[in-house]
């Protein structure tokens, strides 16, 4: 998962070796390499789930992660919160967001059933 915690980043969780560019199940390029990954943008609007459903615009996501791959709190306590008390980094599922805020829009609370990504890697 696209997903950072008070220990680890998520670009450490990829490693890519097989060079391929990640892309949505729609075919669509998110990226061309980890690197292009965690430039500050992506080209396309990632809204769709594992099953190629697009997804309603708006959905949020908790990844605890800034927009360069590393960890940009608050996790949930290192998600393993509930509470509503406590908040966890979200982005926003939004095409008009897909530059900006794919991986970090802001805090939300934990008590929140929002969605992750997760990146499939050929090895």
């Amino acid at each position: 998962a696209w997903l950072s915690d008070s220990t680890t980043d998520a670009v450490n969780r990829l490693s890519n070796p097989s060079g391929l560019p990640y892309e949505l199940v729609s075919g669509a390029t998110i990226a061309d390499n980890v690197d292009d990954l965690i430039d500050g943008e992506v080209p396309a609007f990632i809204n769709v789930d594992a099953f190629g459903t697009t997804q309603k615009r708006g959905n949020r996501v908790f990844t605890g992660t800034g927009t360069d791959g590393m960890r940009a709190g608050p996790w949930c306590d290192d998600w393993t919160s509930g509470e509503k008390g406590a908040n966890g980094r979200l982005a926003v599922m939004d095409s008009r967001s897909a530059a900006k805020f794919w991986t970090n829009r802001g805090p939300s609370s934990c008590g929140s059933s929002w969605r992750l990504y997760c990146f499939q890697q050929d090895f």
